[in-house]
């Protein structure tokens, strides 16, 4: 029997709270198996800016926490261009499909942009929120990305870490033309099959282009 897929919706916000101003980024996965649903929330803290860095510090954690649960990832994200709706991001997410052999099928789904109503413009604004209320609870300010994340640690049962700057290294990519026209992508070990419309992802329609991945030196 194939393995469930596993749903993967990313977020980011910044926040400025008891004096620490920061980003975050929150990563919600849920394997929805017939008997009992697996769901996993892992939010990370980091002074960077929101980029394709830090997501991938996060793509890392999750793909830790996954290899021994499920072979199919189904990834949901807006269309934020310097950390998600970029080559880099799809580039890194191919060599990533390479290195982890368990990862049987790779799609990447984007929101409309300026959508604002989708499912995730909401997992990131849950966390800012409960961190706020903990933090005015208790009467106390934060004084470091360690504080906030134990912070919020104490709030539910999620994984929670901090991202230094230190940035990793990641494939050189030249730029992907068209890119922000395609919103499914199917991510195989050389190539990037997008599609422009989810009605042409299913019915296999004519706004579809090949894209090459970098490989691996």
């Amino acid at each position: 029997m194939d393995s469930p897929w596993a749903v993967i919706v990313m977020d980011f916000s910044s926040f400025l709270i008891g004096g620490l101003s920061a980003n975050l980024l929150v990563i919600d996965v849920l394997i929805p198996h017939h008997d009992t649903p697996i769901h996993q929330v892992f939010v990370l803290f980091s002074r960077r800016a929101e980029d394709v860095f830090f997501v991938l510090a996060g793509v890392d954690r999750v793909l830790r926490w996954l290899s021994d649960k499920t072979q199919h990832l189904l990834v949901f994200t807006d269309g934020g261009p310097a950390h998600f709706r970029c080559t880099s991001y799809v580039q890194e997410w191919g060599r990533r499909k390479r290195e982890n052999r368990w990862i049987r099928a790779l799609e990447l789904r984007y929101f409309a942009p300026y959508h604002g109503s989708y499912v995730c413009d909401g997992i990131a604004a849950i966390v800012k929120r409960k961190l706020g209320t903990k933090v005015r609870n208790v009467h106390h300010s934060l004084t470091s990305l360690d504080m906030a994340a134990e912070v919020i640690a104490t709030t539910g049962v999620w994984d929670v870490s901090v991202v230094g700057d230190k940035e990793p290294s990641i494939e050189p990519a030249s730029t992907f033309r068209g890119l922000k026209n395609f919103y499914v992508w199917y991510i195989w070990d050389t190539i990037a099959v997008a599609f422009k419309t989810y009605e042409d992802a299913r019915n296999s329609g004519p706004n579809v282009h090949t894209f090459r991945l970098s490989k691996d030196s």
